[in-house]
Formats: structure tokens, sequence, C-alpha cells
């Protein structure tokens, strides 16, 4: 089964500044042999070389208060587009509402930015 919410406030500059915009759109969750997957995808218009992208996810199961935090790294490059994926034991994370809040830090070779914070909040399975 499959979930998704939009997370909201998230459009952000990248760290190449001529690239616009660094955009976390939604949280798709899914369970899968016991296991929750969740995948922020995002997009991103950009022109010469890439970044890195660090995204730290911090969950909290408002049904039963459960919470954590997981970090992905990823690499943003053609075509555009990517995803920060997580997974966790289906039993430490839900089932019920959980809120999704995303940190990213972007970098290039020469700084890093920080991204706003965004959140929303998926029913997982």
């Amino acid at each position: 089964m499959r979930r998704s919410t939009l997370l909201r406030d998230c459009i952000n500059i990248s760290p190449n500044i001529v690239d616009l915009p660094y955009l976390p759109h939604r949280a798709i969750v899914s369970e899968y042999a016991g296991t929750t997957y969740i995948q922020i995808d995002y997009g991103s218009l950009w022109v010469g070389v890439g970044y890195d992208s660090t995204a730290r996810l911090d969950w909290r199961n408002l049904n039963t208060g459960r919470s954590g935090t997981m970090v992905d790294h990823s690499r943003v490059r053609p075509p555009n587009t990517g995803v920060h994926n997580y997974s966790l034991p289906r039993t430490t994370f839900g089932p019920g509402k959980v809120k999704l809040t995303l940190t990213t830090t972007n970098s290039n070779a020469l700084w890093s930015i920080p991204a706003r914070s965004c959140s929303g909040t998926v029913v997982a399975p």
C-alpha cells in the first residue's frame, strides 16, 4: 500500500545560485515485507554542474508518539529530479498519522546552503 503527502513551503535556492529551485514536493510512504519505505521526490532546474544534497527527515507518529531521525545523501544531477530514500522497520514507524519534517543542506565545491525546513503529514500503512 502506498500513501503520499505534499510537502509545504519547500522551495529553496540551490548552492549554484543560478539554479532555481531545489524543490522537494511530496513524500511517498509504502510498506513491503515488514519495512516502511519513504521517498521524498524533488526537482531542481539547473545549469552546469550539479550539487550534493544531505536531507534529514524527522518523523513523529501522532498516534503512538514514536519518533526518529534519518539522513540521506544524494547528488542532484540530470534529469533534474531526484529522490531522497529512507527505510526502517514497519513496527518502528507506524501505522497511523505521521508528521514528516525535512531539513536539507545543499552543497557545491564552494559552499553549503541550508534549505528551509518543510513538513507534511501522511497516514502510514
